[in-house]
């Protein structure tokens, strides 16, 4: 959701890497280094030859931003769960 708003908002991509690493740092209780580490990780998981499965979360997180902005709450709500089915395979 977080590149979806950036997209919409025209943030620069080194922005969005550090308030990805501050929700690590701050939310998950990352330590500094492994919440960078995990931002590379979604960085190169956007080439979807690096990681299938994580560029498909990636842009289905996207897609879930994109149906938050437009009230399509039921859609939204049905995204998450077809996500959360998906990882529990």
């Amino acid at each position: 959701m977080l590149n979806g708003k950036a997209h919409q908002e025209s943030q620069a991509p080194t922005d969005v890497q550090a308030i990805m690493i501050r929700v690590g740092v701050d939310k998950l209780n990352y330590s500094t280094h492994a919440a960078y580490q995990m931002t590379q990780f979604v960085i190169e998981a956007t080439d979807k030859d690096f990681h299938p499965t994580v560029n498909v979360i990636i842009h289905r997180g996207t897609n879930a931003y994109y149906l938050y902005v437009g009230k399509k709450y039921e859609e939204l709500k049905a995204e998450f769960q077809s996500i959360i089915e998906t990882l529990k395979k």
